[in-house]
């Protein structure tokens, strides 16, 4: 049986969303649902998790992906580090000051002047509002 298949039996088994069987395997779900739907396999770091899931030999699975890889005629991946191998990381080089390329920039532009009907317009409407809210007051007076 394809790895995919013994996947979906484990995980229909349990009775888990492919969310939650994710999070119990220890992968991301992109990864589980791109194992699932037999677009891609697992790699040397997640086997273990997906054996220890299906409760059979890592190295049995190994051989079992290894197979499924050649039928599907794909390439094999990158080997695995050793256990406790240290990452390799390269510091990045510092940051030069960077030159200021281009255009300079464009000066603020100018405040304009506001429109005469505006303000007439927004006087108005402030007059309106003083004039409801004298209204509100008494019908406040009124009731208290």
């Amino acid at each position: 049986m394809a790895l995919s298949q013994d996947l979906a039996a484990a995980i229909a088994k349990a009775k888990l969303t492919t969310s939650s069987a994710a999070t119990k395997i220890g992968v991301t779900y992109p990864s589980l649902k791109s194992v699932l739907d037999g677009k891609s396999f697992p790699n040397a770091r997640s086997l273990g998790k997906y054996a220890k899931f299906l409760r059979v030999a890592q190295s049995k699975l190994q051989a079992s992906v290894e197979e499924e890889k050649d039928k599907a005629g794909r390439r094999p991946g990158r080997p695995a580090k050793a256990a406790g191998a240290k990452k390799t990381t390269k510091k990045a080089a510092p940051k030069k000051a960077a030159k200021k390329a281009g255009r300079p920039a464009k000066a603020a532009a100018p405040v304009k002047a506001v429109d005469k009907r505006v303000v007439r317009s927004l006087e108005a409407s402030l007059k309106s509002i003083d004039q409801l809210r004298g209204k509100i007051e008494a019908a406040l007076k009124n009731l208290g």
